[in-house]
């Protein structure tokens, strides 16, 4: 197995690279799942946002959510799992995002009658001069049958025509993940071993099956689709993908993935497959594309379903994997995009904790906050500094707390972190400001004074978390004391602040200066 073929990249001359694109945008939500294709000298690439941040838990999951190792946390007034995509052209340079649009699809947009809304996982495609985008939608029926669409975007940007594509086969519930055949239009890779080639009518969205090969070649899994069938040489290669489902013994649901380059013969013969891979040792990692520009193969890919990147390497990479010659070596340039630092440091030491923090910082300070939670989790999971998993921990919490509407399971989160150090006053802090935010101030008054208990214990944390000191969590026990009915013991708090003002951040400096006058002119509005 490949455990790591962005490293291998690395090793190999190439490089990885972000996928981003405002944070202000997307909410701090995944952008994840890309797909490219090469065309006409340029790299265009479609970009998944999905309002929800994924939860998972790896290694030994010591710090699971309330819902299980693997859990959607979408905002919890909305179950709704929404998808938009963004069209992308790419720098030749760097591979990074030079522009970008949102898919405007309000001319076929019906209200939706199930709970996975929009166009997932779409496959950019170019057939006949025209732009696609191919991919499955499941909110047309009441009970979420899954069809491939074939969508039509014009002036990169916006949809203008929806074709749902029935099956060959009658009755089945989801179909999903097709591969879109580049120099064959309309042709899908339905499934890969068996593997059987579809052709799609374009106008009535009806398939039939046009190639049905039996394979001499056996996986240990279900091969599944992934990114688009693209012609190297004389073969058709992909990037396909397989998963391993479970549930623990609470029950609860967990999966890992797996990818394999496949290469057919023009016949579609199985005749060369990788060994069965990750792209950056994540339990849920996925890619919709694949191109080759003459030189480089060029992979994005989704990691744990909250971030994007963008890997490429040279074809003779690619030649070994699969251990076929597949084309003759040109004199093309290859592309001369670096890694950015950081992301380099994690790729070759993605179990590091120090590595690993520092990319959810990346994510955080830039206002992409699911993926920062993702990269906090791993680095809790992983790390063996009880300091670094306790500030992993509450980072963790803060990220989910940041995107707001998800206060059940935020609560579960911050007590994740007091539960691994119960003598520390950062999590106490940080619980009872969520219980402000609720109005619970029977609860904001207990853990500030339990905070108070163990004030002596906190460690330097980063600037992000918001732990400045003890007289925070003396403020706190001050402002609910009065929504206790505690009004004497709420004043006497407060002197006691502001003769240790000297103490307090300018801004807790003014709060408290509020809170005095307030309570002086019999007013409680601050409190």
């Amino acid at each position: 197995m490949i455990n790591n073929l962005s490293k291998k990249a690395l090793e190999n001359g190439g490089s990885v690279n972000y996928l981003i694109i405002p944070s202000n945008i997307t909410e701090g939500l995944g952008l994840t799942n890309p797909s490219i294709i090469y065309q006409n000298g340029l790299y265009l690439l479609n970009l998944r946002h999905v309002q929800y941040a994924l939860y998972h838990s790896e290694g030994e999951q010591k710090f699971q959510s309330l819902w299980g190792p693997l859990s959607y946390l979408n905002p919890e007034d909305d179950l709704t799992l929404k998808t938009t995509n963004y069209f992308c052209e790419l720098d030749p340079n760097t591979l990074t995002i030079d522009k970008y649009q949102k898919i405007n699809t309000s001319k076929l947009d019906v209200k939706p009658l199930w709970e996975f809304i929009g166009l997932e996982d779409a496959r950019v495609v170019y057939w006949d001069n025209s732009l696609f985008f191919s991919g499955v939608r499941r909110d047309t029926t009441t009970n979420g049958e899954g069809r491939m669409e074939l969508s039509t975007i014009e002036d990169k940007g916006k949809e203008t025509k929806r074709v749902r594509i029935e099956p060959p086969t009658k009755g089945s519930y989801c179909e999903k993940n097709w591969m879109p055949i580049l120099n064959l239009p309309y042709h899908y890779v339905k499934w890969s071993s068996p593997t059987e080639v579809v052709k799609v009518d374009p106008i009535k969205g009806i398939s039939e099956t046009v190639f049905l090969v039996e394979q001499k070649i056996k996986f240990p899994r279900d091969i599944r689709g992934g990114s688009q069938v693209i012609t190297i040489g004389n073969y058709y290669v992909a990037i396909t993908h397989e998963v391993d489902l479970w549930h623990n013994e609470q029950g609860k649901k967990d999966a890992q993935y797996y990818h394999r380059f496949i290469v057919w013969d023009k016949k579609w013969n199985i005749v060369a497959h990788s060994s069965e891979l990750k792209f950056m040792t994540g339990a849920i990692e996925f890619t919709c594309g694949l191109a080759f520009d003459g030189n480089d193969i060029i992979i994005p890919f989704g990691f744990q379903d909250s971030t994007a990147f963008i890997l490429k390497f040279p074809i003779n990479l690619l030649e070994t994997l699969c251990n076929l010659k597949l084309i003759k070596p040109t004199i093309k340039k290859s592309l001369t995009s670096v890694t950015p630092k950081k992301l380099e440091n994690y790729i070759y030491q993605p179990y590091d904790e120090d590595a690993t923090f520092e990319l959810g910082e990346y994510y955080f300070l830039n206002g992409h906050y699911a993926s920062a939670m993702s990269f906090y989790l791993r680095t809790a999971e992983y790390s063996k500094n009880p300091n670094k998993t306790y500030e992993a921990l509450l980072m963790t919490a803060k990220c989910l707390s940041t995107l707001k509407r998800r206060d059940v399971t935020e609560l579960g989160l911050w007590l994740n972190a007091l539960n691994f150090d119960t003598e520390r006053p950062e999590a106490y802090l940080f619980i009872s400001e969520y219980y402000e935010r609720q109005k619970k101030y029977n609860q904001m008054y207990s853990y500030a004074i339990l905070g108070l208990k163990y004030y002596a214990n906190a460690k330097p944390v980063t600037v992000n978390l918001g732990y400045e000191g003890d007289y925070q969590l003396e403020f706190q026990k001050a402002v609910s004391a009065w929504w206790i009915g505690k009004s004497k013991e709420s004043r006497n708090e407060f002197i006691k602040l502001v003769n240790k003002s000297t103490e307090l951040s300018e801004r807790y400096q003014k709060m408290v200066q509020s809170n005095i006058t307030s309570l002086e002119s019999g007013s409680n509005k601050n409190a």
